[in-house]
């Protein structure tokens, strides 16, 4: 949805571009598989981009590049390498999706979309949410994100 609304509004602007960014991190454990984090993150990388471009030919979208960024763990700010990365590039505006939670929820789960907005201080942000989907407290704790 987030992708669907950046290309609308790009749609309204001359020499608008939009730039994917997908930041993961290596989750542990990934030495049982065999491989260095080199060839993990390469292995990721590659199924990432995989999954991008059946994304995209969904879309009927195969001009949009996906970019990777690294951050060292989970408990690193993805919200700050989004950020980061869009300042460093010199980008207009930075639109994310959000999964929406309910305030209970929102003590448990930190929100990736929540923080840009917390952080940024010059960069126009849109969250894109689907109306009526909010992951409830209980949810959360299945989940096992806390």
């Amino acid at each position: 949805m987030a992708l669907e609304q950046a290309i609308e509004v790009c749609g309204h602007y001359k020499n608008a571009k939009i730039q994917c960014l997908n930041v993961y991190s290596i989750p542990q454990g990934y030495h049982y598989s065999g491989k260095s984090m080199e060839e993990y993150e390469s292995i990721m990388q590659i199924h990432a981009q995989k999954d991008f471009e059946k994304f995209l030919s969904i879309l009927d979208h195969h001009d949009i590049p996906l970019e990777f960024e690294h951050v060292n763990s989970e408990d690193e700010n993805i919200a700050g390498a989004i950020y980061n990365y869009a300042k460093d590039r010199n980008c207009t505006g930075i639109c994310i999706g959000s999964k929406g939670r309910t305030p209970a929820a929102s003590l448990i789960l930190g929100s990736v979309a929540e923080n840009p907005i917390i952080q940024n201080k010059h960069l126009p942000i849109f969250v894109v949410k689907e109306r009526n989907q909010n992951m409830d407290i209980f949810s959360a704790i299945k989940k096992g994100s806390y």
